[in-house]
């Protein structure tokens, strides 16, 4: 009985180092070269949750993260690129900023899947870039989707490479969103040749590929991926755009379409989370749009951000004081929005590298010719581009105002006022109060008949 018993036990003891209980967390770790900031950030794809990871004097940071398998994304700096992590796989990386994209390497249990993003984020730089420039100009209908098939069977190849080291759920998620990517560049060949020719009626023809012709809005999976969800963002703003008569919030307008559209709760919740910072932010009725997002998110993350960032809202309400600034004008010299008071003040954030931004600037320019700028300062804060490119496209485009250059997104003034797309405008009275925290755009009648009532106030 004696040895029975001693041999159940041995075979337990056995059993049971030999079991191992799957982890719930990972180690994620690097190394940083020539570093420009002494903290790296962590965000999942919708960003509603961040993680600050701060580096030690050698340069290094580490952390241990309690977290579900999923894409993610690495921000340092100005830079940023997609991570993908799963609990019990660990990963370091290592980075110079000086060549962030090209510098990137991971190891660990979790490198490979990295090492094959980073791979990819590197093909598409290379390929996807003549779809959104002038090099559009160059190909017709069937030589545009050849261009895509070919980066499609470029990213697929890629996979292959790194599909022994890769798990068959990841492999699955990457073969989704190579074909979402796919999908996603179709619409660019009407709108940006239409915009590069400054041709609005150009359309393709009947036999084009359309993207939608197969949507799917039931599998619930497909919500993990990024790619699917800007997908349907822009399937849902295309159908917007065929029924939109311009009357009412369009924030509001999008919010009940996903809801009426959107009949799969998994896929619904995760588009709301990964587009509510946009429906708030452009809404013009922020307290009806807070109130049906609250309605409709189930994501707990979700709702905690919103409920953040309805509270930063509600500090800009009108009459509230507005947050101040500090950036380079044109010439070289420091302002503050403090000293601008004097006169009410119209904020226009751009860059150069924004479409919708370059649109608004003859509607900038004729709307400070029919104002006056002796009556109102027109204030054009570049954000997040490159110093001389700001400076040429200023002075060769003979843009008037008061222009100022800011090389961070991340600038406290930006966060106040919740920017996360541009172009953003707002609207401040002579003694610096918040008249509108989102403003409309010049090119927006309504704008000019608000400034003019305003001008005379004074």
């Amino acid at each position: 009985m004696k040895n029975i018993a001693t041999t159940l036990f041995v075979f337990l003891f056995v059993w049971a180092c030999n079991t191992k209980q799957e982890a719930d967390y990972l180690v994620f770790s690097g190394q940083i070269t020539h570093p420009v900031s002494d903290t790296v950030q962590l965000t999942d794809f919708a960003r509603t949750w961040q993680k600050s990871i701060p580096l030690a004097t050698d340069s290094t940071f580490s952390d241990t993260l309690r977290l579900t398998a999923g894409y993610y994304y690495l921000e340092y700096g100005d830079e940023y690129t997609g991570l993908y992590l799963a609990p019990g796989q660990d990963v370091k990386v290592s980075l110079d900023t000086k060549a962030f994209d090209e510098s990137l390497h991971y190891e660990g249990p979790g490198a490979a899947a990295n090492n094959y993003l980073a791979a990819k984020s590197l093909l598409e730089e290379k390929s996807v870039y003549k779809i959104y420039t002038e090099d559009i100009l160059n190909y017709d209908e069937k030589g545009f989707l050849n261009l895509v098939d070919s980066i499609t069977n470029a990213k697929l190849a890629l996979l292959d490479q790194y599909r022994p080291r890769l798990s068959d759920d990841f492999i699955w998620q990457e073969e989704q969103s190579i074909h979402y990517e796919k999908l996603s560049l179709l619409p660019a060949y009407e709108n940006n040749k239409s915009y590069i020719l400054q041709d609005t009626a150009f359309q393709v023809s009947d036999d084009f590929p359309d993207p939608y012709a197969d949507i799917n809005l039931h599998e619930g999976r497909l919500a993990a991926l990024p790619a699917y969800l800007s997908y349907l963002e822009d399937y849902l703003s295309s159908e917007m755009a065929k029924n939109w008569d311009g009357q009412g919030d369009i924030a509001l307008a999008f919010l009940h379409d996903i809801n009426t559209t959107i009949v799969n709760d998994t896929i619904k919740d995760a588009l709301l989370a990964y587009l509510m910072p946009d429906l708030l932010d452009f809404s013009q009725q922020t307290d009806s749009a807070y109130h049906l997002l609250r309605s409709l998110l189930k994501d707990e993350r979700a709702l905690a951000k919103l409920e953040e960032r309805y509270q930063r809202f509600q500090a800009l309400a009108p009459g509230n004081p507005s947050p101040d600034f500090a950036f380079v004008s044109l010439q070289g010299d420091t302002v503050r929005l403090a000293d601008l008071r004097g006169k009410p003040v119209y904020i226009d954030v751009w860059a150069t590298w924004c479409g919708p931004c370059i649109d608004e600037i003859p509607h900038l320019k004729k709307l400070e010719k029919d104002i006056g700028t002796e009556n109102i300062r027109f204030v054009s804060i570049c954000l997040q581009d490159q110093y001389d490119n700001w400076q040429r496209y200023v002075r060769e485009n003979e843009l008037g105002g008061l222009h100022l250059f800011a090389p961070e997104w991340n600038h406290p003034f930006f966060r106040a006022y919740n920017i996360s797309g541009i172009p953003h405008f707002i609207l401040l009275d002579a003694q610096g109060l918040i008249i509108n925290a989102n403003a409309k755009r010049p090119s927006d009648p309504q704008l000019k008949e608000q400034l003019e009532k305003l001008v005379k106030k004074i």
